[in-house]
């Protein structure tokens, strides 16, 4: 039997094994509601959803936007971070080339970098990060740094102004 008989035997049969000890459970998140609400403002420009915020290993998952022309501030990553481009076109001041949708990125340990958004009409992105995420200012020196314990808490004081309550933010915590 070849692996393409295999595959299709194999995706005709779900798997029934109990879910080990200690997993966490299997999360869905559908982003298609693009409901404002579910957006916290980090500046007049830039907004982020936490789509999953992973307290037990450091890392967090948005959708981040920025509406119009502008700018991330300046930061690095202790770990490598993956955004992908779903709308308009962004890149960093650091570099000479520009992004647009459906565009992946891999950002290594350590590369500070401004993010800038090109298009008029702004854009979107899917980011995954794991570790802390450092604010620098323009000689590199750091300003601030934040956590996924810290997403948490900041998302939580936005779900609770808009509306939603702490129990949506602590729903997206794995």
């Amino acid at each position: 039997m070849d692996l393409s008989e295999k595959i299709k035997i194999a995706v005709v049969e779900p798997l029934n094994l109990p879910t080990p000890d200690g997993a966490l459970p299997l999360m869905a998140v559908d982003f298609a509601n693009d409901d404002e609400k579910y957006w916290m403002k980090l500046t007049d420009t830039v907004y982020s959803r936490p789509l999953v915020i992973d307290t037990h290993n450091g890392g967090w998952i948005e959708m981040f936007k920025i509406s119009g022309k502008g700018l991330i501030n300046r930061h690095r990553h202790s770990t490598p971070a993956l955004v992908y481009c779903l709308e308009g076109s962004f890149g960093y001041l650091e570099h000479d080339w520009v992004l647009g949708p459906n565009s992946f990125l891999y950002e290594p340990v350590g590369e500070s970098h401004t993010f800038v958004c090109y298009s008029e009409g702004g854009m979107k992105a899917l980011a995954i990060m794991y570790g802390p995420l450092t604010i620098v200012d323009e000689t590199g020196k750091d300003l601030f740094t934040i956590d996924s314990l810290g997403v948490l808490d900041i998302y939580k004081k936005h779900c609770v102004e808009v509306g939603l309550g702490e129990e949506f933010a602590e729903s997206l915590v794995r």
